[in-house]
């Protein structure tokens, strides 16, 4: 299940949602290309993406190409024929969302160009994720008084272990701005 999204706390949302419900999470880059996404989205093999309003056109323009995608989740309160609005999805109150996961499982499959432009799927597990959150609580020793303003893109690991999972995992608040 891929995201491409601005920062914001919708973002987290479905990251959390796809990492509950057993899904490997693409964060993707905003500043993609279309024929980047495209090809992203074939390469990973996504059945979902969760997008904002600024790129829900570009994904149902390249819908009828992708492979394997079948819903499209909207952050925002925009209604569109064949996308699924993010605040429509509620777990009953008496059911408890649980699964098994191993940490080996693949938690997340996070693109990376590196040197030769064409994007490569680097699969990330629960345990590489948490050894990087707990490496970086040993440093920073995060505390549930902190507060943070997440800056980089929330596709890009070091925010998203460093600037969302291990505040988060420690009690502190995360705060996304509207602009820089």
């Amino acid at each position: 299940m891929a995201i491409i999204s601005e920062s914001r706390p919708e973002w987290s949302i479905a990251f959390f949602g796809i990492v509950s419900c057993a899904g490997i999470a693409v964060p993707m880059d905003i500043k993609l290309s279309e024929t980047e996404i495209e090809f992203i989205l074939n390469d990973s093999g996504a059945k979902c993406i969760f997008t904002s309003k600024k790129l829900l056109e570009t994904i149902l323009r390249i819908k009828p190409r992708l492979q394997c995608l079948q819903s499209v989740i909207c952050l925002d309160d925009m209604p569109h024929e064949g996308v699924l609005l993010l605040k429509d999805f509620k777990v009953p109150k008496k059911e408890v969302a649980h699964r098994d996961i191993q940490a080996e499982d693949t938690a997340l499959i996070v693109y990376t160009s590196g040197t030769t432009g064409v994007a490569k799927g680097v699969e990330l597990t629960y345990n590489n994720v948490l050894f990087e959150v707990f490496s970086l609580n040993n440093y920073i020793h995060f505390s549930q008084n902190d507060r943070f303003i997440s800056i980089l893109p929330l596709n890009h690991m070091l925010e998203l272990t460093g600037g969302l999972i291990a505040p988060l995992y420690a009690g502190a608040c995360v705060t996304y701005c509207d602009s820089i």
